[in-house]
């Protein structure tokens, strides 16, 4: 028999960062941190500095997209503690975050038309 007791705080923080990782490409895109005129400010400059700028935004925007993603799906995984016949169960609980990260990656590309490759 499967028993599932949780931890509330850390269960809500991690419901919480996945609908932030679900919502954050709503309101934050490539527009909100004007990566495209950067660009084309580099190459009708031609300044170099202003292309890694682009690249920073980039990374910027990727890290403030995947990081809620991962942190939440880790900290809903440390919330719940499954125990079968008794004994817990630690691999049970690893299978969380292989189901709940591309889960999230599936749900925002026909939400937002952004696709993750």
């Amino acid at each position: 028999m499967i028993e599932i007791t949780y931890h509330k705080k850390t269960l809500i923080l991690g419901v919480l960062l996945l609908l932030y990782a679900l919502l954050c490409p709503l309101f934050l895109t490539e527009h909100t941190l004007r990566i495209y005129s950067t660009f084309r400010q580099a190459l009708d400059e031609d300044k170099i500095h202003l292309l890694f700028l682009c690249v920073l935004k980039v990374v910027v925007l990727n890290c403030l997209r995947s990081i809620p993603n991962y942190l939440g799906s880790f900290l809903l995984t440390e919330s719940l503690d499954l125990f079968y016949n008794g004994k817990k169960r630690s691999f049970l609980s690893n299978l969380i975050p292989l189901c709940i990260i591309p889960s999230i990656y599936f749900l925002v590309e026909p939400l937002y038309g952004i696709q993750y490759s």
